[in-house]
């Protein structure tokens, strides 16, 4: 009962389903009444020109669904864009409202260098879970991989995100 505000980020690959209604909680009892909860996700991650890239974004999505993040039926999403609010407003919030914002991560654009060094990153070190998980095999990931860094560093890349917010008010 003390913050007019509690904001949440980029929880879609850290809070697993059962995680979310505990979390949120959570938030709500530090809110005061009055208070706005708001949190902020991917809607996915992101589409591009790349066949490399959406290939290893559907192997992390599938990861994420099988290790049971998000609330995704069957692995081709997040899940989080339709459930959030929903489960917002079975805590109790009130005044929900969704937010979404295009994200555009082209080779000439600002956003580029932050996806081109996160993507680099999370994916290698995302490697050997997928290749454990039976989801591809080593050489494959590697010449995804390979592949998806030549693609991101050509000036006709192309890539676009969605990023969503959901805020909600604690009732007074």
């Amino acid at each position: 009962d003390s913050f007019d505000l509690v904001t949440a980020e980029g929880l879609a690959a850290v809070l697993q389903k059962d995680k979310w209604e505990p979390f949120i909680v959570e938030c709500t009892r530090l809110l005061r009444p009055g208070g706005f909860l708001r949190l902020t996700e991917p809607y996915d991650w992101g589409v591009t020109n790349s066949v490399a890239i959406e290939r290893i974004q559907e192997l992390g999505t599938r990861m994420l669904w099988k290790l049971g993040y998000g609330f995704s039926v069957d692995g081709r999403s997040f899940g989080l864009a339709h459930a959030l609010p929903s489960l917002l407003r079975k805590i109790g919030y009130i005044n929900t409202k969704c937010q979404s914002y295009p994200v555009e991560f082209s080779f000439d654009q600002p956003a580029w260098v932050d996806y081109y060094h996160n993507y680099q990153s999370a994916y290698q070190q995302a490697k050997m879970i997928w290749v454990q998980a039976g989801l591809v095999t080593e050489e494959d990931f590697d010449q995804l991989y390979q592949q998806m860094i030549i693609d991101m560093n050509t000036d006709n890349f192309q890539g676009m995100a969605t990023i969503f917010t959901v805020f909600g008010e604690k009732p007074a």
